[in-house]
């Protein structure tokens, strides 16, 4: 029977937590925010003041204050009684810094106008005639504050009375007609119904931003293993305790995984958010797996969409969308290209492009056209463009002077086409080999057509030989369209044009790995095209 009354004991505890994580628990404070003066500053009001009746006014103003506050703490159950409560807010008397939301204060203040009963001003009179001699405004707002934040949310619930007499009213008077008003005016307007609907205004959230970072800096890639965080940032969040929320949110990625619960949506809660739950004060940070281009369309691969939907606010159920972000992803299947070259009694080298994209459309009006003068017209900076408008990707087209329309499928990412050297081995009497990596050497490793000829591989690779002085022998191993013609010279470093066949064209557009070889007297270059990481 004890086991079986703990067990109750727990799961009431637990509804009791789950309700009220429902509603707003504000903590209404007892104190009155008034401004009061002790009798030596009144003293100091009527000897330099030229007024004989502003102490006595000061004088009754701070009476009426008094009053006020001392009645507040007399009536301090009666007011949270008919503060009520409902699904969204409840009313606590003491702030607890872990479950209390906002904090209810009361400010008060009293102006008395009186004018010397020996004058009469024509234009102030009452209803029946009378010379009005006294004016009199009293005034309270309910003022609510997140203390976590240290902001004011409203201070909106207000209510103000004015009275018009013809002579002068007491302090006990003024206090006890605006006591009935408070009552049954003033309190109405800042009970559960009406705080819940200005609660409501404040935590409905329309702003946010939805950041996406690599963990190692580079490129957001869909490459199926790539990590990195998603940051969430809400500019305004406000009445939130570490306990007790009264936000929900969900964080969504549509192709992505969020590795901290491996799946596509993250629950949270404002006070997640705002305390240290996911990566710190005051944002959300979750660790996202990328996805895999492969299982996706075409028109699909390169973006993901991340969305922050709101849940709840207070009691009520949504979904509101706060706001969406699409993250473009290199979803590009790449190339290493291996170049083997082997010239017996003179030398061997290897080299290769890293990372090299080739792409074949299926269809020729897919291509683009390389914009040169809007280039040209930013200075050679910035992105180039196509015709079209939009960033240029391959496959692209565009016009050399002398030469014609020359269409690019196919090059390394790397700034002057330098490939990284594998080895270069004497075969013969010149003790050394190197790469020439400057930026003006002659490498080179791109597949083109020339005015709608066949598709070919031009290549080039620039080795030095000899001391590394300032005229080092050069030799540049390549093959291109300019060498078509059937007698090469006999010195084995220069090769006839490699095209590509309907068959290599076929392979390349699945990502399947391609093979090309020439010769030329005794010496062959052999390249290779393989798909990094094909099981992607």
């Amino acid at each position: 029977m004890k086991h079986i009354n703990y067990f109750l004991f727990f799961l009431f505890i637990a509804f009791s937590q789950q309700l009220f994580s429902q509603q707003a628990e504000i903590a209404v404070s007892s104190k009155v925010d008034i401004k009061t003066f002790t009798e030596e500053e009144i003293a100091e009001y009527q000897i330099n003041s030229d007024n004989s009746r502003t102490a006595e006014i000061i004088r009754k103003e701070d009476a009426v204050k008094r009053l006020f506050r001392d009645q507040i703490k007399n009536s301090y159950n009666e007011i949270l009684t008919q503060l009520g409560e409902n699904n969204d807010v409840r009313f606590v008397k003491e702030y607890n810094p872990t479950t209390t939301n906002f904090i209810l204060r009361i400010l008060f203040s009293v102006m008395i106008d009186e004018i010397p009963m020996d004058m009469n001003n024509e234009n102030a009179t009452l209803d029946d005639g009378s010379y009005i001699h006294g004016i009199y405004y009293t005034r309270v707002i309910f003022k609510l504050e997140d203390p976590h934040t240290n902001t004011i949310v409203t201070m909106y619930p207000m209510y103000q009375h004015k009275l018009k007499s013809n002579n002068y009213l007491s302090a006990e008077y003024l206090f006890n007609d605006f006591w009935v008003q408070f009552l049954h005016k003033a309190l109405p307007r800042t009970n559960a119904d009406a705080l819940s609907k200005l609660i409501k205004e404040k935590i409905k959230y329309q702003t946010a931003s939805i950041k996406y970072k690599p963990v190692n800096n580079e490129n957001p890639k869909a490459d199926g293993k790539q990590e990195g965080y998603v940051k969430v940032k809400i500019p305004y969040v406000v009445g939130e305790a570490r306990q007790h929320s009264i936000t929900k949110f969900i964080l969504k990625c549509e192709k992505g995984t969020f590795i901290t619960n491996n799946s596509k949506e993250i629950e949270f809660t404002g006070a997640d958010y705002f305390f240290e739950k996911y990566g710190g004060p005051k944002q959300i940070k979750v660790k996202y797996k990328a996805y895999n281009c492969k299982d996706y369309n075409k028109e699909e691969r390169g973006f993901e969409d991340f969305t922050l939907i709101q849940k709840q606010y207070l009691h009520e159920e949504t979904e509101q969308k706060v706001v969406a972000n699409r993250v473009n992803f290199e979803c590009k299947k790449k190339y290493n290209i291996y170049a083997y070259y082997n010239a017996p009694s003179f030398m061997k080298v290897g080299v290769v492009w890293r990372n090299s994209e080739i792409v074949f459309p299926d269809n020729d009006k897919d291509i683009q056209v390389f914009d040169v003068m809007a280039y040209q017209r930013a200075g050679g900076q910035g992105e180039p463009t196509g015709t079209d408008g939009e960033p240029l990707q391959l496959p692209y087209s565009m016009t050399f002077p002398m030469i014609g329309k020359q269409t690019f499928y196919g090059h390394p990412e790397n700034e002057y086409e330098t490939p990284r050297l594998l080895y270069a081995k004497t075969l013969g009497e010149i003790p050394e080999f190197r790469l020439n990596k400057k930026h003006d050497a002659l490498n080179s490793c791109h597949i083109a057509s020339t005015n709608g000829g066949r598709i070919h591989l031009e290549l080039s690779i620039d080795i030095s030989a000899g001391s590394d002085g300032e005229y080092p022998e050069q030799f540049r191993i390549y093959c291109d369209n300019t060498l078509a013609h059937a007698n090469l010279p006999a010195f084995p470093i220069n090769f006839k044009v490699i095209n590509f066949t309907k068959d290599d064209i076929d392979k390349f557009k699945k990502f399947e790995k391609v093979e090309k070889s020439v010769s030329n007297s005794g010496a062959y270059l052999k390249v290779v095209f393989e798909p990094i990481e094909k099981d992607n």
